[in-house]
């Protein structure tokens, strides 16, 4: 799970951004917003790519093979009241 980076790790995405853009040439906004963004978003997908799986191992999600060749996801219609009821556990 992505979490609060101290830093040095931030540090450590911007030099990272710069290996892979060595042409990079932003403000602090444009690298808290861009370059940074690029990183939350690589960790990111493998967190939901995780999350998705486990999903879709506890049956709350189904997946199928869309038009576009990828895998979609949606709700299990089937159990809606055991999202509701781990929803409202969670909230409490």
């Amino acid at each position: 799970m992505c979490s609060v980076k101290t830093t040095r790790e931030i540090a450590g995405d911007i030099l990272a951004y710069l290996a892979r853009h060595p042409e990079a040439d932003d403000t602090v906004a444009g690298i808290a917003e861009w370059w940074l963004l690029e990183q939350e978003l690589r960790c990111r997908t493998t967190d939901v790519r995780n999350a998705v799986a486990e999903l879709v191992a506890q049956n709350l999600i189904t997946e199928r093979k869309g038009e576009d060749a990828q895998i979609h996801y949606r709700v299990n219609k089937d159990k809606t009241a055991e999202i509701a009821a781990l929803l409202n556990k969670k909230s409490n």
